[in-house]
């Protein structure tokens, strides 16, 4: 991700002092080192350094501009209220449904009747189920409407997901029939939650709004039980949906180098926001990692070299040896 120079990709080594680095496949990219007690040296940044590096910075930038948009859109406490907490029934396998031909069968058949219900819940609060989402007076994604109702959970997709998550049991399926309700407002997303507690049809609420998941992504998982059937309705905040792309990307990644869940996640963004903007401004506009650790290590400021050695460390995961060590080689002369 991100833009890269691509002449500094394929650079050749160019003084003997270059550290190789053996035992990889990455195309190595060179960081000018500058000249410390008049000695130039020149090192090589792994593209899965700066890779993990730039998808990090960019985690911690967009988990930022969530928390910010909370702080702006969602600060009445409406969503912290008792009876707006997260909760289920008893048992959510209320369906007489024998196999999946039958249960896709119910599915069709109260797909009307959850249009008709959504469509009368978004009203009750005031909105037009059919008025396309503002946000920064553009509509969201250029199509998103307030509500929107999904067709049915594809077949192939439905069995797959019963064999790998649920064991073979069909019953666990509860999302063949879905919405997505999208609004502007606290005050909407409380209203409309206590529209469907107060019908009496909800079955299971994820309150991820008075509990947000430490990406910081905000939402509403509910199941609500309409006509005998169970369904999924997710609620949004317009601004919050509009970042959700952008994070979705970031976590990927995130989650496939460091799956070290909540914790790892908080020690790393720690030391991530601790670095600062790595990037730097090259050529054509282009933005660098490698650029900005070489201004970096021009700078010599102690805190953020001690930081950005323990990123690339052996112990959060990265394993740059090279970049490592020329940073402890910097530290060592700045002390």
């Amino acid at each position: 991700m991100g833009c890269r120079n691509t002449k500094s990709l394929d650079a050749k080594p160019r003084s003997p002092n270059d550290i190789e680095v053996t035992g990889v496949s990455e195309r190595p990219s060179l960081i000018k080192i500058p000249s410390v007690r008049g000695a130039e040296e020149v090192m090589k940044l792994m593209l899965t350094t700066e890779t993990k590096l730039i998808n990090l910075t960019g985690f911690n930038i967009s988990k930022t501009k969530l928390e910010e948009i909370a702080r702006l859109f969602l600060s009445h406490g409406l969503l912290m209220r008792e009876q707006l907490k997260s909760m289920k029934t008893t048992s959510l396998q209320e369906s007489d449904a024998q196999d999946i031909d039958e249960l896709f069968a119910e599915a069709r058949a109260v797909l009307p009747l959850f249009k008709q219900t959504m469509h009368d819940i978004v009203e009750g609060v005031g909105l037009m189920p059919e008025d396309l989402v503002m946000v920064d007076s553009k509509p969201l994604h250029g199509k998103e409407t307030v509500l929107s109702i999904a067709p049915l959970k594809g077949r192939d997709r439905t069995l797959q997901k019963i064999k790998d998550d649920y064991d073979g049991n069909h019953l666990c399926m509860l999302d063949l029939v879905r919405c997505s309700i999208i609004v502007e407002t606290e005050e909407q997303i409380a209203g409309v939650l206590q529209k469907m507690l107060d019908m009496g049809i909800v079955v299971r609420l994820k309150n991820r709004f008075a509990n947000p998941l430490p990406t910081g992504m905000r939402d509403c998982l509910l199941n609500v039980k309409v006509g005998g059937h169970i369904a999924e309705v997710q609620i949004h905040q317009a601004n919050i949906f509009e970042e959700k792309h952008t994070m979705h990307i970031y976590y990927e990644f995130f989650r496939e180098m460091f799956p070290g869940g909540a914790d790892s996640y908080e020690e790393l963004m720690k030391q991530v926001a601790a670095l600062g903007n790595l990037g730097t401004e090259g050529g054509q506009g282009e933005v660098s990692v490698a650029l900005g650790i070489t201004k970096l290590l021009k700078e010599g400021n102690l805190g953020r070299l001690r930081g950005l050695a323990s990123l690339v460390g052996q112990k959060i995961g990265f394993g740059d040896v090279a970049l490592e060590l020329v940073l402890r080689k910097r530290i060592a002369e700045v002390l």
